[in-house]
C-alpha cells in the first residue's frame, strides 16, 4: 500500500483488524500523514516481514492518541521522514525502528519494547519521557533531549542536553563509544534551564569527544564552574580530545575551559579568553589577534583598526596614524594610570606591555622630548619624530606608536 498525498487517521482495535494487518508492505510518501489522532486510542500500523513500512512522510500520534508500531509480523519500520508525538500523544515503537528522519517526542512519551536505532537525523525530546526495555543505540546525527529517559544510551551521535527543565535524567548505563559527542551549551549559570546537565542513574563509560558551546550570547568568567554530568557510580574511560586535569577550547574559539573528572563528575571551570597570556607580576600582555568581545568579570582588551588620535595631557596636540592591530590588557586602574602618567611600554610582536612606573619622577617640568627636534615652542611636532620616539613630560615617557 502506498500513501502518496493523503491523511490516514483514526483508530483500529490491534486485534482483529490493523493498518497492514502483517499482510502488505506500506510505503508513507513525502506528502502522506498517518495520524492517530484519536483519545484514548490507538492506531496499530503493522506490516508484513517482507517489506515493512518505510516513512517519508509524517506519522503522528496526537490529541492523546496513541501509535503503535507494531512488531506483530515480524515487519521493520524505517524511517526518513518525521515520527512525532503532539498535544499528549504517545509514541510505541514494538518493532524494529530504525531512523535517518526526525523522531520528536517533544513533552510527550515514547515507549519502545522492540528496537530503535539511529543512523542519521534527529532525535528530539523536551521535557517528556522515554522508557524502552532494550538499549537505544544513537549511532550518528543528533541527540537533542531533556526530561527523562529509562533506558541504556550507545552513543555514537552528537548527545547533546538540551536547555531547559533541570536537564537529562537516564536511568541506564551510558556508552559514548569512539565516535561520540557530548556536547553541553552554556547559555548562563542555572544548570539545565540554562546550561546541559546529563545525570546518570547508573554507569558511564566515557569516550568520544566533549564539545562546549556558548549560546544566548552568554560569555563565562573564570571563577564560574559548571557541573555538567553527574553518575551514581565512578566515571570510567576518557574523553579523547582531552584528559581530566587538560584544557577544552569552546566551539567558537573564544576560550578555554579547565576539563576535571575524576569520580562521578565532569566539571568546567577557570575560563581563559583567547589571546590572553597568564598575567605576569609587572606586566600586562595580551595579542593582537584577541577578539574585542565583552566577557563579564574579566579585564577587557581594546583593539581597533582604525586610526585613532594619540593625545596626552597637557599641551601635547593629537595626531592620527594608522597602526597595526594592538590589543592592551589593563589588569587594573592602577596600570591604566600607571601608562597616562608616565610608566614605560615596550611593543613586540603585536603586544603591548606596561611596566610598573618609576619611583623616581622626573625632574623637570612641563614637557619634555627625547629627540633634540621634538618640541616647537613648548608644543610637540610629530613630523620631526622617527616612527618608535617617546615623547615625554611630567612623570615619564608616552610612546609613541609606530605607523607600521
Amino acid at each position: 500500500m502506498t500513501n502518496v498525498d493523503n491523511t490516514i487517521q483514526g483508530f483500529t482495535n490491534g486485534t482483529s483488524y490493523t493498518l497492514g494487518l502483517d499482510q502488505i508492505g506500506i510505503i508513507n510518501q513525502a506528502a502522506g500523514v498517518i495520524d492517530a489522532n484519536v483519545s484514548g486510542l490507538a492506531l496499530y500500523v503493522d506490516p508484513d516481514a517482507a517489506d515493512g513500512l518505510v516513512n517519508q512522510g509524517v506519522m503522528r500520534a496526537s490529541n492523546g492518541g496513541t501509535l503503535f508500531l507494531s512488531g506483530n509480523g515480524g515487519g521493520t519500520f524505517t524511517n526518513s521522514g518525521t515520527i512525532e508525538a503532539l498535544t499528549g500523544g504517545v509514541l510505541s515503537f514494538n518493532g524494529t525502528v530504525t531512523s535517518s528522519g526526525l523522531v520528536d517526542v517533544q513533552d510527550n512519551s515514547l515507549s519502545v519494547t522492540g528496537s530503535y536505532t539511529q543512523t542519521a537525523g534527529t532525535f528530539r525530546l523536551a521535557g517528556g519521557t522515554v522508557t524502552s526495555s532494550t538499549a537505544l543505540n544513537f549511532m550518528a546525527g543528533l541527540v537533542d533531549a531533556r526530561g527523562s529517559i529509562t533506558a541504556s544510551l550507545t552513543n555514537s551521535a552528537n548527545l547533546q542536553p538540551a536547555l531547559g527543565g533541570s536537564g537529562l535524567f537516564v536511568t541506564g548505563n551510558v556508552s559514548l563509544l569512539s565516535a561520540s559527542k557530548l556536547t553541553f551549551q552554556l547559555g548562563g549559570l542555572t544548570q539545565g534551564s540554562q546550561y546541559g546537565f546529563l545525570n546518570v542513574n547508573g554507569t558511564v563509560a566515557l569516550g568520544g569527544q566533549l564539545v562546549v558551546s556558548f549560546v544566548n550570547a552568554f560569555q563565562a568568567a573564570n571563577n564560574n564552574i559548571f557541573t555538567v554530568l553527574s553518575s551514581t557510580t565512578v566515571l570510567s574511560g576518557a574523553f579523547t580530545n582531552v584528559a581530566s586535569g587538560g584544557r577544552v577550547n569552546a566551539s567558537d574559539g573564544s576560550g578555554s575551559f579547565l576539563v576535571t573528572y575524576s569520580g562521578d563528575n565532569v566539571i568546567l571551570s577557570d575560563f581563559q579568553p583567547s589571546g590572553f597570556a597568564p598575567v605576569r607580576k609587572g606586566s600586562s600582555t595580551a595579542s593582537g589577534a584577541v577578539a574585542n568581545r565583552k566577557t563579564p568579570g574579566a579585564t577587557q582588551a581594546m583593539t581597533s583598526d582604525e586610526p585613532r588620535s594619540i593625545g596626552t595631557l597637557g599641551r601635547i596636540n593629537a595626531s592620527r596614524v594608522r597602526t597595526q592591530r594592538t590589543g592592551i590588557r589593563l589588569q587594573n586602574s592602577d596600570q591604566l594610570r600607571d601608562m597616562l602618567e608616565g610608566a614605560d611600554t615596550t611593543t613586540a610582536k603585536g603586544q603591548v606591555i606596561v611596566h610598573p612606573r618609576s619611583q623616581t619622577k622626573s625632574a623637570g617640568a612641563g614637557l619634555e622630548n627625547n629627540s633634540p627636534n621634538g618640541l616647537t615652542n613648548g608644543k610637540a611636532d610629530r613630523r620631526s619624530q622617527p616612527p618608535g620616539d617617546t615623547i615625554s613630560r611630567r612623570g615619564g615617557a608616552i610612546p609613541r606608536r609606530s605607523a607600521n
